[in-house]
């Protein structure tokens, strides 16, 4: 089926779909007049030459003529993920702290100082292994270490 693929302000692309029976009264032409911003440039192509992986959908770029995913942006969409769950780390960390200090556990205490400096490093240094990923797939199975046990 062919869809129709336009740039947004933001960047991003939006994919319109036709209905199969909108296209039984209607033409592709219609629905760009109708769903594609006017003066807004458009591609027609059909959906199979769309990545199949939906994964990143935020870094879907219209190269040309084509659809293709941007490794970069993907990239930073993967870190700002991974920063979602060292934050959750964090705050468990946070309470491990809090007990460590009711109990007066210097060994506990250093262990989770220690811990929350790891996941405080962990976007750059995550930042800077992810430069050696050349495609989607190393992207999705790439995890820091501090993170693994949290998954």
């Amino acid at each position: 089926m062919q869809v129709i693929v336009y740039k947004n302000n933001d960047d991003t692309i939006s994919i319109v779909r036709p209905a199969e029976e909108y296209l039984l009264t209607h033409t592709l032409e219609d629905l760009i007049k109708k769903d594609v911003p006017q003066d807004t440039d458009y591609l027609i192509i059909d959906d199979n030459l769309l990545p199949q992986d939906k994964w990143y959908r935020s870094a879907w770029r219209r190269v040309n003529d084509k659809v293709e995913i941007d490794l970069n942006l993907a990239k930073q969409l993967h870190l700002n993920d991974l920063r979602t769950l060292r934050n959750s780390l964090l705050k468990k960390q946070d309470i491990q702290f809090q007990i460590a200090l009711e109990k007066d556990d210097k060994i506990l205490l250093q262990e989770v100082i220690s811990i929350k400096q790891q996941l405080r490093d962990m976007p750059e240094e995550a930042e800077q292994e992810m430069q050696q990923i050349n495609s989607v797939e190393q992207l999705k199975q790439y995890v820091p270490n501090i993170l693994k046990d949290e998954q």
